[in-house]
């Protein structure tokens, strides 16, 4: 008997695939320049342009606490609330593009409506 044939329990056939964990924090989705550019449009629309790399640098604290980090106290207490708001219609995350993500494709086992456009690759 293999090593491979007694580790494997009876009824699991090798190579199998009935569930599978998707870690899609921005490990396999890099959005962060996504989130920028929505971002820096939203503080366009404020007439207020800080550098992108300040944005950038600020992406991952939240909403509630970038604005200032960005723009200041004085931009958080006078248009935080239109900036969040305007970040929110501005953001265009990947998988909104009407294709789907190439890490979806390949996914044994995903529904095929998960791997169509406009599918979000969940299971369940």
């Amino acid at each position: 008997m293999s090593l491979q044939e007694q580790q494997q329990p009876a009824d699991v056939q090798i190579g199998a695939v009935d569930t599978a964990v998707v870690d899609v924090d921005g490990t396999l989705v890099d959005t962060n320049y996504h989130h920028t550019l929505a971002w820096a449009r939203a503080f366009a629309r404020q007439k207020l342009f800080p550098p992108a790399w300040r944005i950038h640098r600020a992406i991952g604290m939240g909403g509630d606490r970038l604005v200032a980090a960005v723009g200041g106290d004085d931009t958080e207490a006078r248009v935080g609330d239109a900036l969040r708001a305007a970040w929110t219609e501005e953001f265009d995350p990947p998988s909104s593009r009407g294709r789907p993500a190439s890490w979806r494709r390949g996914i044994p086992g995903l529904p095929a409506r998960e791997r169509a456009p406009g599918g979000t690759g969940h299971i369940g």
